[in-house]
C-alpha cells in the first residue's frame, strides 16, 4: 500500500469524503485504523493526542551548576534541598554517590 504517509493521506482523504457525502467517518479525538503494509497484514491506530494542561511553574537557577529548577509555590526549599542532594552531595556534606 505504500509508506505510511500515503497510507494516512488515503485515509484521510477517504474519510473527508465521507464527510461531505454526510457518512460517519472517526471523530477527530478518536484513534486512526491504518492498515500497515509488510509480509504480516495487521491493522495498527495510531492515537491522536489529546489536549493537556500545562502548568507554568515559578524557577530558579542553581547558584553552582547554573540550571533551571522548577518548584511548586511553597516548596522552594524542598526543591533545591533534592537538587543538591543529588546533584552536589558534596555542597551539603554529603558523601558522593
Amino acid at each position: 500500500m505504500g509508506d505510511m504517509s500515503e497510507v494516512v493521506r488515503q485515509h484521510c482523504a477517504g474519510r473527508s469524503e465521507r464527510t461531505e457525502r454526510g457518512g460517519g467517518g472517526h471523530d477527530i479525538g478518536g484513534p486512526l485504523p491504518v492498515e500497515m503494509p509488510g509480509e504480516y497484514r495487521r491493522v495498527v491506530f495510531l492515537k491522536v493526542p489529546k489536549p493537556v494542561t500545562v502548568t507554568k511553574l515559578p524557577v530558579t537557577r542553581c547558584q553552582i551548576c547554573h540550571r533551571t529548577v522548577a518548584y511548586r509555590p511553597g516548596s522552594l526549599s524542598e526543591v533545591l534541598t533534592e537538587h543538591y542532594r543529588r546533584a552536589h552531595p558534596e555542597a551539603l556534606g554529603l558523601p558522593s554517590q
